[in-house]
Formats: structure tokens, sequence, C-alpha cells
């Protein structure tokens, strides 16, 4: 999800399926913060925490981005689409 801002709308794609959703947003800020949204909706009951586990978050800008198929320097095991652990 591009611009994914707080996360919500990774949070309730993540919610409805068995996918892996990353949150892409370019402001690193906005990053901390929908990691911080989905731990509290996590601890509040209202996220399941199984889901979390196929929600990742990274800073970055979209069109900079290489497809999955292209190998990238930057990219980890820890996050698919910039590397970030």
């Amino acid at each position: 999800v591009p611009g994914c801002g707080r996360g919500y709308e990774v949070l309730a794609l993540a919610k409805t399926g068995e996918r892996t959703v990353v949150g892409l947003h370019v402001v690193p800020k906005s990053i901390e913060a929908a990691e911080a949204h989905m731990r509290a909706a996590v601890g509040r009951g209202e996220f399941p925490a199984e889901a979390a586990g196929r929600v990742e978050f990274c800073a970055g800008d979209f069109f900079q981005l290489q497809s999955a198929q292209e190998p990238h320097p930057s990219r980890s095991p820890s996050c698919s689409c910039c590397g970030h652990a």
C-alpha cells in the first residue's frame, strides 16, 4: 500500500487474508506511527496477533522500487520491499 500513513488499509487487508501486506511511506516517522498503531491495535484486541506477522512497513519511495523479480542490493529477507530490518 503506497502512502500508507498510519497503516489503516494495510491492517484491513492483512486481517482479511493469508497474504503478506506491505505498507510503504516516504516519511520514516509515518512508518513508526503505523507500527505503533498496529501494536496498539493488537494490544486492544482489535487486530489479530497472527495477522501482524503478515504485515511489513517500509520507508521508501514507491517510484524508486524495483520489481520483486529484479535483484536489489539492499533487499534482505527482513523486508520484501526495501530490506529494512
